[in-house]
């Protein structure tokens, strides 16, 4: 099921030491360490969660942590049940790479809506 039409940008929330890989060769679904091995994306407002998320799984500190603008098309991710979250089974080329803190404190994802 297609979650919505068109092309937005999602966010994805990474250790930062996996960046260079991220830039070279996108977000790949083969990387997941979760139970449905899917590249993970939120909206916007979701950010902070995730990356709280991030660094409680990864066992990583918040300084440590990367947000990752990803333009997609609407038939490249589902809506997972809850607002704002969503995943892909495709790899995924990403637009910039911002460190969370610079997030959290300028409150802009290089602004993306």
């Amino acid at each position: 099921m297609l979650s919505f039409s068109g092309s937005r940008v999602l966010f994805h929330v990474t250790p930062a030491v996996n960046t260079l890989s991220i830039l070279c060769d996108g977000l790949d679904p083969r990387f997941s360490t979760g139970k449905m091995h899917a590249v993970w994306l939120v909206s916007k407002s979701r950010i902070e969660w995730s990356a709280i998320h991030v660094s409680l799984s990864k066992h990583t500190l918040p300084e440590d942590l990367s947000v990752c603008a990803v333009p997609v098309q609407g038939y490249q991710v589902h809506k997972f049940f809850k607002v704002g979250f969503y995943y892909s089974f495709d790899t995924l080329q990403v637009e910039s790479i911002t460190p969370l803190m610079f997030v959290l404190h300028s409150g802009n994802v290089s602004d993306y809506e």
